[in-house]
């Protein structure tokens, strides 16, 4: 990036415009051992591939190799603390950012970023590069051929406005407070998902429409349409779309209730229904995926997703589909 004097100017008191190559340790990708060789595989020894990186914090990979598989590849060591990079990958992966809490080896397809210890926190580095995810991907478009990241643009290319170190260590302590909030969050909500699925198994997995007779004094059998009605009705983009979140079907998680997730609601373009708190949504493609979930928000989601309503608000749906 071409430093102007607008940039300068904008520059907080302490900080420098610098590039990677100045505060780093060391930038380097990786290999893959040759996947026709057994003896290669599944060793001790982790092995991170760039579909990996979707995941913020890197605990465990999925295939691990052997010390014959690491001697005998370009794969390099990535070390504990440092920060990967996925360089090129399908769909999103290209540009997505890991920090890692393991020692593991890295594929082609990732570069591992070191900065020197007087110089950058890497969890701060982190947090910088997770926050540029299209400037990295706009940057590798324009600077090579194929669309991928490398090392000799993240050295020189991509520049980072840099606080003084102890500033770096305040901001990724502060940051990483919220995401260790939100990871808490996350397992506080598993853990009531598991006892909402043993509630609902104890509800509706022992009876069956098949055996009348032994269901509890005042339930009966009955027809879904008799409680519930399809909503259809179409939304378009604009006033329309106004205090609702945006939720089609690939925002909407498998076997689970709740929902946590939306897209921009720019995206919203066509074949739109609107839904309110208390709606149940359906994934109608491929609906062993068990998209099902529970609304509390007022939104909309597109046609490829049935919205289920009450017909009478004494009628609680859950969503045991």
């Amino acid at each position: 990036m071409t430093e102007t004097k607008s940039t300068k100017e904008n520059i907080p008191e302490g900080w420098v415009e610098t590039t990677l190559d100045k505060i780093t340790e060391s930038i380097f990708s990786g290999g893959t051992p040759n996947t026709k060789e057994d003896k290669y595989w599944g060793g001790e020894y982790s092995w991170l591939s760039s579909g990996e990186t979707g995941k913020k914090n890197i605990y465990k990979t999925i295939k691990k190799i052997t010390k014959e598989g690491a001697e005998n590849s370009s794969t390099r060591l990535a070390r504990k603390g440092s920060v990967v990079m996925a360089t090129a990958g399908q769909g999103n992966t290209r540009g997505q950012v890991s920090f890692l809490h393991i020692d593991t080896y890295i594929n082609q397809s990732i570069i591992c970023i070191t900065g020197k210890e007087n110089k950058l926190d890497n969890r701060w580095l982190f947090y910088n590069l997770s926050n540029r995810y299209s400037e990295l991907r706009a940057l590798s478009e324009s600077n090579s051929v194929r669309g991928s990241i490398t090392t000799s643009m993240l050295k020189s290319h991509f520049s980072i406005l840099l606080p003084p170190l102890p500033e770096q260590r305040a901001i990724a302590d502060v940051l990483s407070s919220f995401d260790d909030k939100i990871e808490l969050l996350r397992e506080q909500n598993k853990t009531l998902e598991k006892t909402a699925q043993t509630i609902f198994k104890e509800w509706f997995g022992k009876y069956s429409a098949d055996r009348p007779n032994e269901l509890p004094e005042g339930w009966r059998v009955g027809k879904l349409n008799e409680i519930i009605e399809n909503i259809k009705d179409t939304l378009t983009p604009g006033n329309d779309l106004i205090g609702r979140k945006y939720i089609p079907i690939d925002e909407i998680p498998m076997k689970r209730i709740g929902l946590d997730s939306y897209k921009p609601i720019e995206d919203a373009k066509s074949s739109l229904i609107g839904f309110e708190p208390g709606d149940i949504l359906f994934g109608a493609m491929r609906s062993y995926f068990h998209r099902v979930n529970f609304s509390t928000i007022k939104g909309v989601t597109r046609t490829t997703t049935m919205v289920l309503r009450p017909k009478k608000r004494k009628f609680f749906l859950l969503p045991c589909f």
